[in-house]
């Protein structure tokens, strides 16, 4: 019986595929003189290495290279804008430089070989044949994704998200496309794959009217900056790349000490009104709240936060809230603290508040980040777990491997495939969904060591109950009312698979699902542009 349990492979490369698609395009190859399609290479041959031995590519010692920059540029400021071509210069620099010399020799602006890390954008096959000798595995490989015009997120931090063609394709012409690619020595995403570039510019929320350079990890696409622009000009030499952000623990201690805010209840042992040292919160959960006074959800929400962190704390839950202002004045600052029961940052901190708001990657205010005991980052959602749980009950909400497709939970459809199982609304049928999920789910957490990082899955499991969001989403992309029903729905891939007719949903078979799926063995079908573009709209707006 051993030998038919069917288990979710194991995924090394899965994670690159899944984002960045199935090929890339070599830059170095495209023409723009002549009308021949642009051809596409493997992502493996990007984004894998092979070590390095006597000249000889050892095949048995693939890797990863070490960090992938994914560089966002929109088409029109390419063409028009000096400063995205200066920036472009400076990043072909970084890119030599780091691959060429291996670093070893480059600090402090020093190269041991000029010739190779200028800002020219090409790099001859002479220099890759000699900087083969030096570097066993690429430091950096750069996939360019470039935005069509008003795609990406604007400095107010709201996504301006461009519909593709009625064929999938892009709407900006493939000339202007060859323009701005035409010589360097990295990869970009193909032309058609106009989807795709939606998706990454929301996911990593590329500016509008300027570059966006995205550092991550190569074997794990975990997040190393976002920031990749300004840390570049700050360090053209790169001496510090990859620019990895301090620990939060770091930040947190040297934040300190904290106020105590007006309402706060202290203990017969504290002094009324006294600061608190970081040392003083270990073994508690933390939770870090960016807000202001000026701010009207923020106004709205505080008063919900403070009900639950009196109730949770009531209970004998070691639990404290840092407030990280956004205030525009000390005054404002002081006036807002005075109503709260927990601890603040430091007015004057202003460069350790803006380095809070980066290592946790907040967009918007109110931001409720909660921290576990060990300093982990437990969800970035804190402010919709209160929401939901003004109680506090299933504090410290940490996140769970299978969750009811809510409205909440829908915005993660744009950005990820799930694996959903859509059943009646009854107490019975959703723990039966739940059950036979959740062995898929565990397994697949584990190959991808994302059991308690919500924020790293690259796959969702969710259970459809009998509410308006799942009505919507089947809705557009086009599954009847048929219950109970297994499917994988990735919208920003454009594809939809459901399990076969009359096959039983067992544990095991949900596991063979999930299984076909990420080895792409499972039968699928097309989402329409149309549908994908009116889903997005409508999931965004419940």
């Amino acid at each position: 019986m051993a030998s038919n349990i069917v288990t979710i492979p194991d995924i090394t490369s899965w994670w690159f595929r899944r984002v960045l698609g199935s090929h890339l395009v070599k830059c170095s190859a495209i023409s723009v003189e002549d009308d021949k399609e642009i051809s596409v290479t493997p992502i493996e041959s990007a984004i894998l290495s092979s070590a390095i031995k006597d000249n000889e590519p050892d095949k048995d010692n693939n890797a990863a290279c070490g960090v992938i920059g994914l560089y966002f540029t929109p088409v029109n400021s390419c063409l028009d804008e000096e400063n995205v071509e200066e920036f472009t210069s400076k990043l072909v620099g970084l890119y030599n430089r780091v691959n060429l010399c291996g670093g070893s020799k480059c600090s402090d602006g020093e190269c041991c070989n000029s010739s190779d890390v200028s800002g020219s954008k090409k790099t001859s096959d002479s220099d890759r044949s000699v900087s083969s000798n030096k570097v066993k595995t690429k430091k950096l490989e750069v996939i360019h994704v470039v935005l069509p015009p008003h795609s990406g997120v604007s400095a107010g931090g709201v996504n301006m998200v461009l519909e593709p063609g009625a064929d999938g394709g892009s709407i900006f012409d493939e000339t202007s496309f060859r323009k701005v690619l035409k010589d360097l020595p990295w990869f970009a995403i193909p032309y058609r794959d106009s989807h795709r570039v939606v998706r990454l510019s929301r996911r990593y929320r590329a500016q509008i009217g300027a570059p966006t350079l995205v550092l991550l990890e190569g074997a794990t696409g975990r997040l190393i900056t976002s920031g990749g622009c300004e840390r570049l000009n700050e360090d053209p030499t790169g001496a510090r790349f990859p620019w990895t952000p301090r620990p939060l623990a770091e930040v947190l201690r040297e934040a300190g000490p904290y106020l105590p805010g007006g309402k706060r209840v202290t203990s017969k042992s504290s002094a009324s009104g006294s600061e608190v040292r970081y040392s003083e919160l270990e073994g508690l959960v933390k939770g870090i709240y960016f807000s202001a006074h000026w701010c009207p959800p923020c106004k709205a929400f505080t008063p919900q936060l403070i009900e639950t962190y009196s109730k949770v704390r009531a209970r004998g839950n070691k639990f404290e809230v840092i407030f990280v202002s956004s205030d525009r004045s000390d005054e404002s600052f002081t006036l807002y603290l005075r109503t709260m029961p927990w601890l603040a940052v430091p007015w004057e901190q202003e460069e350790t508040r803006r380095e809070l708001a980066a290592l946790l990657g907040v967009q918007g205010i109110p931001t409720l980040v909660l921290l576990d005991a060990d300093g982990s980052v437990i969800t970035a959602d804190g402010r919709g777990e209160v929401n939901e749980d003004p109680l506090g009950e299933q504090f410290p909400w940490r996140p769970k491997l299978v969750n009811i497709l809510t409205e909440r939970y829908a915005a993660k459809l744009h950005d990820y495939p799930a694996i959903i199982l859509f059943v009646e609304g009854e107490d019975g049928e959703m723990e039966f969904a739940q059950s036979v999920l959740l062995p898929a789910a565990e397994q697949f957490a584990m190959l991808t060591d994302s059991l308690h990082r919500d924020e790293d899955r690259l796959l969702h499991f969710f259970v459809g109950c009998d509410c308006e969001t799942s009505d919507l989403l089947r809705e557009f992309v086009g599954l009847d009312d048929a219950v109970p029903l297994l499917t994988a729905i990735d919208i920003p891939g454009g594809q939809l698979s459901v399990m076969e007719d009359g096959a039983e949903i067992t544990e095991q078979s949900v596991i063979s699902f999930v299984a076909r799926f990420l080895d792409g063995t499972l039968p699928a079908t097309d989402i329409t542009a149309n549908n994908i573009h009116m889903a997005e709209g409508t999931i965004s707006m419940i």
